[in-house]
């Protein structure tokens, strides 16, 4: 959310508007608390407790360098996952596309964002 947003909610209604991310597959992963953190303009917040939200490229590897764009990735035994595709296998196979050495699966859907230090 833009720093004009950010700043007109709290001129209008005396308070600051959270942001999250997620998706029909993953839902409140990544997300800010004006609360407990400062909140950024253009920024989503940070991975939720208890998720493993990372950044990957094109080959699935994890982006290491801020600033680096990449897709949202979120591991597959998330409590917040979807389980599959309703009698879609091949859908939920497709879904599951980005697998890592550390032996867990990730899913994305090209949702892209980067790190911002």
């Amino acid at each position: 959310m833009g720093d004009e947003t950010i700043r007109w909610a709290r001129e209008e209604f005396g308070l600051t508007i959270n942001e999250f991310f997620g998706q029909t597959e993953a839902n409140y992963v990544i997300g800010n608390c004006g609360l407990i953190m400062k909140i950024k303009p253009g920024s989503m917040g940070k991975a939720y407790p208890g998720h493993r939200v990372d950044l990957v490229d094109e080959q699935g590897n994890f982006i290491q360098t801020p600033g680096v764009l990449g897709e949202i990735a979120c591991r597959t035994d998330n409590p917040v996952m979807m389980l599959g595709y309703w009698r879609n296998e091949e859908a939920t196979k497709n879904h599951e596309r980005v697998k890592q050495s550390s032996g867990f699966r990730f899913c994305n859907r090209g949702a892209e964002a980067f790190e911002k230090v």
